[in-house]
C-alpha cells in the first residue's frame, strides 16, 4: 500500500512539473521573441536615423554647390557691362541704378524717368523703347510718374483709357460732350444715351443729339437743310430780301416804291413787313 501511494505521488508531481516547465518555457520563448521584436525595430529605427541624417548632409552639400554657383555667376556678370540706351554709358549688370524695360533692354533709372516725363509732356505716346521700338509696359511708366508727377500720371492715365476705348470700341463708349468723362458698356443695338453727368441726350450711333423716331440720316439730311436755310437767311437779311406775311416767299425789291406785290397776290409794306390795306393808307413810316 506504501509503495502504491508513493508511485501516484510521484507522477503527480511529474504531471505538475511538466506542466510548469512548459508554461516557463513558453514564457521564456514570448520574451525572446519580443527582446528580438524590440531590437529589430531598433534597428530599422536606427538605419532611418542613418537615412535622415545621410539626407540632411546631401541637402547641405548640394545648398552649398548651389550658393557657390550663384557666387561664380554672379562674379561673371559683374564683369559683364551693358550701355544705357538714352546716354550710352557702361555699366555694371548687377548696379542697382540700371532698369530692365519689358523687351529686355536696360536704361538708367534717372534716363527712363526723363523719357517718360518728357514723352508724356509731348505727348508722344506710347512710350517706346528708344532701342527696339516695343511699347514700354504701362506699369513701368505709371511707377515712375506715380511720385514724381501726379499730374502727368493723370494725363498718361487719359491716355490709356482713351487707347483702351479706341481698342474695344464694340464693347465701350464714352459721353462725346466735351470734358465729360463719363463711360459705360455699349449693348449693341441701344443707341440712346442721357448722360447721367453732364444730362445730356445722345444719339450713340451718330454721336449726335438723339432724334426721336428719325434715322440718322433723317436727322443729318434735316440739320443740313436748317443750316442751308440759316444761310439763306443770313443771306437774304443782308440782300435786304422781305418775307411775304402771307406765303412767306422772299421778295426782293430793286425800285420803286415801299408798297410790295407778290407773287401770291399779297400786298404787303417793304419797310415794316406787315399787309397792306390798299383802301386806305399806309403809316408806317
Amino acid at each position: 500500500m506504501t509503495n502504491n501511494k508513493k508511485s501516484n505521488f510521484d507522477n503527480d508531481c511529474d504531471n505538475d512539473c511538466s506542466g510548469d516547465y512548459e508554461l516557463a518555457r513558453q514564457i521564456e520563448i514570448e520574451e525572446i521573441k519580443r527582446i528580438s521584436d524590440d531590437y529589430e525595430l531598433a534597428r530599422e529605427i536606427e538605419k532611418l536615423d542613418l537615412l535622415d541624417y545621410d539626407y540632411e548632409i546631401a541637402q547641405q552639400i548640394e545648398i552649398e554647390e548651389i550658393e557657390k554657383m550663384i557666387k561664380e555667376e554672379e562674379e561673371e556678370i559683374s564683369k559683364q557691362t551693358k550701355q544705357c540706351e538714352i546716354c550710352l554709358e557702361d555699366f555694371s549688370l548687377l548696379d542697382s541704378s540700371n532698369f530692365f524695360l519689358n523687351c529686355g533692354c536696360v536704361i538708367h533709372n534717372t534716363c527712363f524717368d526723363n523719357m517718360v516725363k518728357v514723352a508724356v509732356e509731348n505727348n508722344n505716346l506710347p512710350v517706346k523703347c528708344p532701342n527696339c521700338k516695343i511699347s514700354v509696359h504701362p506699369n513701368f511708366i505709371e511707377d515712375s510718374l506715380n511720385m514724381a508727377n501726379p499730374e502727368l500720371l493723370e494725363k498718361y492715365n487719359k491716355f490709356s483709357m482713351n487707347n483702351f476705348l479706341m481698342k474695344h470700341n464694340d464693347e465701350y463708349s464714352s459721353c462725346p460732350t466735351p470734358g465729360c468723362e463719363y463711360m459705360f458698356f455699349f449693348n449693341p443695338g441701344e443707341f440712346e444715351l442721357l448722360c447721367p453727368w453732364c444730362k445730356k441726350h445722345y444719339c450713340l450711333n451718330c454721336k449726335d443729339e438723339w432724334h426721336h423716331n428719325i434715322t440718322c440720316q433723317e436727322y443729318q439730311d434735316s440739320r443740313d437743310e436748317k443750316k442751308l436755310d440759316q444761310q439763306f437767311y443770313n443771306f437774304a437779311r443782308g440782300a435786304k430780301f422781305k418775307v411775304c406775311p402771307k406765303c412767306k416767299f422772299w421778295v426782293e425789291k430793286n425800285k420803286g416804291c415801299n408798297h410790295m406785290k407778290c407773287r401770291c397776290g399779297a400786298d404787303f409794306c417793304y419797310v415794316c413787313g406787315k399787309p397792306m390795306d390798299m383802301s386806305r393808307p399806309h403809316t408806317c413810316h
